[in-house]
């Protein structure tokens, strides 16, 4: 029995990532899947995300069936960082594979927060598809803010760039703003012939948060527009993380780390430089600085407490290893 094997996931409305460690968080295998976040997925893609990932992580770990006695690995407990997902969409993509004896599930503040802190106190703001900022005091205190979706929030996200950007290039396509390559990169990106064409297209969500990387590569060649677009991302994110910060100060000694993560958090120094400013406005306690792991390793260490492996230095030497590594689990991260 593989009882001392813990399993992280994290996932997300792009893809989804599997660990398998041992406890004393040495990674044995790695694996990815599609889309897992259950709001805008169906039940069954998500399903079917976990089992890819889960898959792929244990045939990467090496423990065929003969080693571990069945069809199943037996673990000793389970974390899933999965907004929208319930028990039920993780228990039914690891059946067949992973025997957890202890299975918990959340949203993704509490791996990102986790991931991007190193587990000390602070506020994330996590801008990826969507966007949201939760931070936690000395005193334990919590708050959040944002996380409303497409429709009401998301605002500096990836989703939120590339739809401001289109928007644009679409009024600068007629005249009615100045000229952008944004009008004729978004023809391109898309593979359509005109913008007519383009407005009768069924985007998704996905779609959409993908031409921020468009948008980002266009303000690093000088357009006026995309630079424009993302420096309000930015200033947006930063005044998130400084609401949630000023919620928590009163229940905090000293100053309080703000940091950035997600995919919008590498769209360049137009974002985050207008990130640090809002965060500087906000509060002189607030300082901005670097995330120390990915959500996914914050998963990983929630993991562990579920088995009560406590983050010690030699745990976390292995966990640093581990992500030197596994290139999967390096994302936003300082190592």
């Amino acid at each position: 029995m593989h009882r001392d094997l813990v399993v992280a996931i994290d996932g997300g409305g792009t893809k989804t990532v599997l660990i398998i460690a041992d406890a004393s968080c040495r990674v044995l295998g790695v694996g990815r899947g599609g889309p897992l976040n259950a709001v805008f997925v169906a039940e069954q893609e998500a399903i079917a995300s976990v089992r890819q990932a889960a898959t792929a992580a244990l045939a990467r770990t090496g423990l065929t069936r003969s080693a571990v006695g069945g069809d199943e690995l037996p673990v000793a407990a389970l974390y899933a960082s999965a907004p929208g997902a319930s028990p039920e969409i993780i228990s039914s993509g690891v059946s067949g594979l992973l025997i957890p004896e202890a299975v918990l599930v959340e949203g993704d503040e509490f791996a990102t927060h986790a991931g991007a802190l190193g587990g000390d106190c602070g506020v994330v703001v996590l801008a990826g598809t969507g966007s949201f900022a939760f931070g936690r005091a000395s005193d334990g205190s919590i708050a959040s803010a944002g996380g409303f979706g497409p429709l009401l929030g998301d605002e500096g996200s990836a989703y939120d760039i590339g739809l401001s950007a289109l928007r644009l290039a679409a009024m600068a396509s007629e005249g009615r703003l100045p000229h952008t390559t944004l009008s004729t990169l978004a023809l391109d990106h898309f593979k359509v012939a005109s913008w007519p064409d383009l407005a009768r297209m069924s985007l998704s969500r996905e779609a959409i948060a993908g031409f921020a990387q468009v948008t980002s590569t266009a303000a690093r060649h000088g357009d006026a527009t995309a630079a424009a677009v993302l420096s309000r991302a930015g200033s947006d994110l930063g005044r998130l993380g400084a609401h949630v910060a000023g919620q928590l100060l009163p229940h905090h000694d000293g100053s309080l780390k703000i940091t950035l993560v997600g995919g919008a958090s590498t769209a360049g120094p137009c974002l985050t430089n207008a990130f640090a400013h809002a965060v500087a406005s906000s509060d002189n306690r607030c300082m901005v600085g670097p995330p120390a792991y990915s959500p996914c390793v914050g998963a990983l260490m929630l993991a562990l407490g579920m088995v009560g492996v406590a983050m010690n230095d030699e745990v976390i030497r292995n966990m640093e290893q581990s992500i030197i590594d596994n290139p999967e689990l390096r994302e936003y991260s300082s190592l």
